[in-house]
């Protein structure tokens, strides 16, 4: 297994291309961001400098996947997402139902009942073509709707697991958010054993207050010794907010215990 850190919590008092360095500097190898357009002029050599990969960025912060008025221009931003992955070799980029509001709320779709779906599946079925001409790989998120992303319609693991096999693409597969997952009640370990196949990255922060892994109710020893036992040799993505303002020794302790427990 790898760990990425997602950068746009971390180090939060420094400009954004310094926090590379920090995370560097306090031994993280590989990175997350969310909105990379605001990042894309200085990124790439950024990363080269410090010898930093990125595994991992987020596609749609502008258009949602549900509503059908949006779709053409959904398609346009996927494919300069599909594109810029493509030019710093991230493997993967993750998709949202809705783009999230800055207070957290998902943007509200005006689309009645469970058609919301219909348009998903039609949506991500042309996006997969884009997938397969750039060479990245798609993630969708389920994310919870009761604490942090209020109105947000893809928010079941089931529900994300079903689309993954409706579509039964090499190229698909869930981003699986261990804290947005445990926030929704979701049975975790059992997701795992039933659905690995359908997962192709884990989100870990820990409860409450979506702090670093290891340090609140979520079991992640028992977790990531359960991912060991059924062969997942992927990425587990720390997309957490430190508990304490010392970003620097919440990493390195972070990355401590996670080795410790991958190893």
């Amino acid at each position: 297994m790898d760990l990425a850190f997602c950068l746009e919590t971390l180090y939060t008092t420094k400009p954004f291309l310094h926090r590379l360095e920090a995370a560097r500097k306090d031994g993280i190898d590989c990175i997350e961001i969310w909105d990379w357009q605001e990042k894309a002029e200085g990124l790439p050599t950024a990363l080269a400098q410090q010898e930093l990969s990125l595994s991992n960025l987020s596609a749609n912060r502008r258009f949602g996947m549900v509503d059908p008025s949006e779709r053409d221009a959904l398609v346009a931003e996927v494919e300069q997402s599909l594109l810029f992955a493509q030019e710093i070799k991230s493997s993967h980029i993750m998709l949202l139902s809705q783009p999230l509001q800055t207070d957290g709320k998902a943007v509200q779709a005006p689309v009645n009942g469970s058609y919301w779906l219909d348009h998903l599946l039609e949506t991500v079925s042309q996006l997969l073509i884009l997938a397969d001409r750039y060479g990245v790989d798609l993630l969708i998120e389920p994310l919870n709707d009761l604490a942090d992303h209020p109105h947000y319609l893809l928010n079941s693991s089931r529900l994300s697991f079903s689309i993954i096999r409706q579509l039964h693409h090499p190229r698909l597969r869930v981003l699986y958010d261990i804290y947005h997952m445990s926030v929704m009640g979701e049975n975790v370990c059992k997701d795992i054993e039933e659905n690995l196949d359908a997962i192709g990255y884990f989100h870990l922060a820990d409860l409450p207050g979506r702090t670093e892994p290891g340090i609140g109710r979520i079991p992640y020893e028992k977790i990531i010794r359960l991912l060991k036992s059924v062969g997942y040799n992927g990425t587990l993505g720390c997309e957490f907010y430190p508990s304490t303002c010392q970003h620097d020794v919440i990493v390195r302790r972070t990355l401590e215990r996670l080795l410790t427990w991958i190893s």
